[in-house]
């Protein structure tokens, strides 16, 4: 989490990466992101417009992952996180990646990985009109 906001645009892109990998199927990853303000760490390069476009789609997509990993789950470690999107990217944003987060599951992988990608451009035209 200490790289993500000091390092280049292609390292932030591989740090979300690689965020998302390590924190889907463990609780003690997901707990130290929220011990590190994971979120709004995410929340502040998705939101900054003189953010990298390319970042700020990468963020988007995180989140859009994150939410729909989490979804449904009974009291995951990142339990707050609807929350915290609430909270730092406002309701219309927040409903829109929770709502999108829950498309495309049975789409092939090819077709989720473009609507994952057209999803996030959403949330990104969600937080630029707020």
């Amino acid at each position: 989490m200490n790289k993500l906001p000091t390092c280049g645009v292609i390292e932030q892109g591989a740090c979300l990466d690689a965020l998302i990998a390590i924190m889907l199927d463990s609780s003690a990853n997901q707990m130290d992101f929220e011990a590190f303000r994971g979120i709004e760490e995410v929340a502040e390069l998705i939101r900054d417009k003189q953010v990298d476009e390319n970042l700020r789609l990468k963020c988007g997509e995180f989140l859009l992952l994150l939410i729909g990993h989490v979804n449904g789950k009974d009291r995951p470690p990142l339990a707050i996180v609807h929350e915290d999107i609430r909270r730092l990217l406002g309701e219309k944003s927040a409903s829109l990646i929770w709502a999108a987060s829950q498309f495309g599951s049975t789409l092939d992988p090819e077709q989720r990985l473009t609507a994952l990608h057209i999803q996030a451009c959403r949330v990104i035209e969600s937080i630029i009109i707020q």
